[in-house]
């Protein structure tokens, strides 16, 4: 199976479960694998026969806008759903990295990722 992929897209978001994390948000980062047959666009040249990555970056933004979650499991499972219903995309893969997480230590980044398939 063929795949698009949209790599660390940069937002800033309200999600966690602490007040401030829905007050002053934070920097998420999201990437994510479109899993489809791209033959077909690989032929014709013709953005109807593919998915428009402008058009899934800007429904990934609204959505992460749109709501203040509290887990960034929720905010996945939601993304997911929604990139789902896009035409063409027969299985997708989600990370969402959360770098300024306060944790009580030093770490790169908290990361959640699922793969979602029709």
């Amino acid at each position: 199976m063929d795949k698009i992929v949209l790599k660390d897209m940069v937002f800033h978001g309200f999600h966690g479960t602490k007040d401030f994390e829905k007050e002053i948000g934070q920097k998420i980062i999201i990437s994510i694998e479109l899993f489809l047959d791209l033959k077909k666009p690989g032929k014709t040249d013709d953005l109807k026969d593919t998915v428009d990555y402008q058009e899934i970056y800007k429904l990934i933004n609204n959505i992460q806008a749109r709501k203040k979650y509290n887990l960034l499991e929720a905010l996945a499972d939601t993304i997911a759903d929604e990139v789902l219903k896009k035409g063409n995309v027969k299985k997708i893969f989600l990370q969402i990295k959360k770098p300024q997480v306060l944790i009580g230590g030093q770490l790169d980044y908290v990361a959640v990722e699922i793969c979602r398939e029709i």
